[in-house]
């Protein structure tokens, strides 16, 4: 029974020491026994009440389909580029600002819907030609004013998704892209009724990713919609 007790005296001393060590890479605070708080980008670990709390910081650079698709659904609008179909820029590329969800808080998709309308100059490029790209970024959340990184830092992550955009038909998915946009946008419900709003989403052929150094990073497709964002 004593060596029994040494031995498990030795291993919680290693223990020990092993989380100190651990805690030293970044900075923690111990506030009492029950709530220790460890911080080291992108990471925030808690120690709650006896509970392990990992918040949803952003996953590490290693995972590219897992950031990809964190970045997608953290995001609540993009940046939609088009070949303008409008004089005097006909034949230019054009960016406008949409809002966009891929699903509700903790119910990811990885699929961008849309809450559009035939009225939008950007939706009537898209009627001529139906190819975007749109990209988002971490700077739209408070992850990079937090870790004082520039927007074009590539720390900064932000994710870039080509494809086709495309009127979402089928009823249940309708249904779902009524929830993740009307959950994440609330006002939508209150637009005027008379602008014959409908529900596109983002066929996504190709995806690109900047979140580190060492230039862009292909997205595998499988990969992308495998994942877990959280």
């Amino acid at each position: 029974m004593k060596r029994v007790a040494m031995e498990h005296s030795r291993t919680s001393f290693a223990l020990m020491f092993f989380l100190l060590g651990w805690i030293a890479q970044g900075n923690a605070s111990l506030n009492n026994r029950n709530h220790v708080t460890y911080v080291n980008s992108p990471y925030e670990i808690q120690r709650e009440n006896n509970l392990t709390v990992v918040r949803a910081e952003p996953p590490p650079h290693e995972l590219a389909a897992k950031m990809a698709r964190y970045i997608v659904h953290k995001s609540d609008w993009t940046a939609l580029a088009t070949i303008s179909t409008h004089e005097p820029i006909k034949g230019f590329p054009f960016a406008n600002v949409f809002s966009v969800s891929d699903g509700p808080i903790h119910k990811s998709k990885g699929i961008p819907y849309f809450y559009l309308t035939d009225m939008e100059i950007s939706v009537q490029d898209l009627k001529e030609d139906a190819r975007t790209t749109i990209t988002m970024s971490l700077a739209q959340t408070n992850f990079c004013k937090k870790h004082q990184y520039d927007p074009e830092d590539p720390l900064c992550a932000h994710v870039i998704l080509t494809g086709t955009l495309v009127r979402v038909t089928d009823p249940s998915e309708k249904s779902f892209a009524r929830q993740a946009l009307f959950s994440r946008h609330p006002e939508m419900k209150d637009w005027p009724k008379d602008h014959g709003w409908w529900f596109g989403k983002l066929v996504i052929s190709k995806i690109c990713l900047l979140d580190y150094f060492g230039g862009i990073k292909d997205v595998n497709l499988d990969e992308y919609f495998a994942t877990n964002p959280m």
